[in-house]
């Protein structure tokens, strides 16, 4: 990982985008970490409240670089209402 670099957290489907227009810079490795799972407990949150199973299908949490590389990509069709689909404790 370079000295900073700014990443990209979009939600994406085949029904549609949702971008992040902001991005943010990080520093470090695990300063990526910590800002993914961050976006990630948010995701979850708003996932528990709004979408159903059905809904949820097909979505994931991609990350870009400020280039536009995808750097990684996290599947939410897993999501389960009754668990997080990443288990923090």
């Amino acid at each position: 990982m370079p000295a900073s670099a700014k990443y990209f957290f979009h939600l994406v489907s085949d029904r549609g985008l949702i971008p992040d227009e902001e991005g943010i810079s990080l520093w470090t490795a695990e300063g990526f970490c910590v800002h993914l799972v961050r976006i990630v407990q948010t995701v979850d949150e708003v996932l528990k409240g709004s979408l159903t199973s059905d809904e949820r299908q097909g979505w994931h949490l991609e990350v870009t670089d400020d280039a536009g590389r995808r750097v990684m990509s996290i599947s939410l069709t897993d999501f389960d209402e009754n668990r997080s689909f990443l288990p923090l404790h």
